[in-house]
């Protein structure tokens, strides 16, 4: 469950099954189901302002970024390499011009974690 942080009674429910719910509270009414991830989502994320909520899935290269002053509609895809089943978190800067994708790999034999970051630039008029 991921909270709106502007518009504090709309939250989103991410699914395995490729959706994420966007519902209005206190009746839980369903605003929006948002399809079109390759993968069971693993993680979602609003920006600070509330106005995006980006997306990721297992095994999927796309993160999908959903403009949620217009519910249910694409506003950008970025991509980053996904191959696993394993969460692969990102996150949203405060300022909402960075998004930060991660990728924690476990190496058992050597116990080493490997950290990848990938930084790209979000504006408001669509444009990466």
């Amino acid at each position: 469950m991921q909270p709106n942080p502007f518009l504090h009674n709309v939250y989103a429910l991410a699914s395995y099954r490729k959706t994420v719910g966007v519902y209005l509270e206190p009746r839980a009414h369903l605003l929006c189901l948002l399809e079109g991830q390759a993968g069971g989502v693993t993680h979602a994320q609003f920006t600070a302002d509330g106005s995006k909520l980006l997306v990721g899935g297992r095994k999927d290269p796309e993160v999908l970024i959903w403009d949620m002053r217009n519910p249910g509609r694409l506003f950008a895809v970025l991509r980053r390499p996904v191959d696993t089943n394993q969460r692969v978190y990102f996150d949203v800067h405060p300022e909402n011009c960075r998004w930060v994708s991660e990728r924690r790999i476990a190496n058992s034999s050597a116990r080493q974690n490997a950290k990848f970051q990938e930084k790209t630039r979000l504006h408001s008029n669509g444009q990466i």
